[in-house]
């Protein structure tokens, strides 16, 4: 079957968004290791917003935890940090992360900061946990706004 997971992350309001990325393919036999991937992916993209992580959710595995106080009034869904990535036949995606922590962006751009330790985290886990089933390189992130 075909991998992926999702997020949803509460903003100060309350209010939730969610992001998708497709996983690697995932087998019986590659189940744990799919699992850890992905893990990793979600704990380097945790360094990147300010809201609350609200679930998630596996094709084979669903959680939804129950609403947690948000750390931070700064935390909207419309606050957004886009993912452009591309695969190697050339076919362009993004991914969109609401509640994103605007102070990982470069003083004065909309680009997150490629010498961050959050941004070459983000950069390795991504690479090796999303799909297309082929090697993906991920561009520069930057800041959007708008609900999603």
């Amino acid at each position: 079957m075909a991998g992926g997971f999702r997020q949803w992350i509460s903003d100060n309001g309350g209010d939730q968004s969610s992001y998708r990325v497709h996983a690697l393919t995932t087998t019986a036999a590659n189940f744990d290791a799919q699992a850890a991937l992905r893990l990793a992916l979600i704990n380097a993209i945790a360094a990147l917003h300010i809201g609350v992580v609200s679930g998630y959710e596996y094709i084979a595995d669903e959680n939804q935890f129950s609403q947690l106080p948000i750390s931070s009034p700064l935390a909207q869904r419309e606050i957004r940090l886009t993912i452009p990535y591309t695969g190697l036949s050339g076919a362009e995606y993004i991914a969109s992360l609401p509640c994103f922590d605007l102070t990982l962006l470069v003083d004065g751009t909309e680009y997150m900061d490629t010498s961050s330790a959050e941004y070459i985290a983000l950069k390795a886990a991504f690479e090796i946990a999303v799909y297309p089933a082929e090697v993906v390189t991920m561009g520069v992130p930057y800041y959007t706004s708008g609900k999603g």
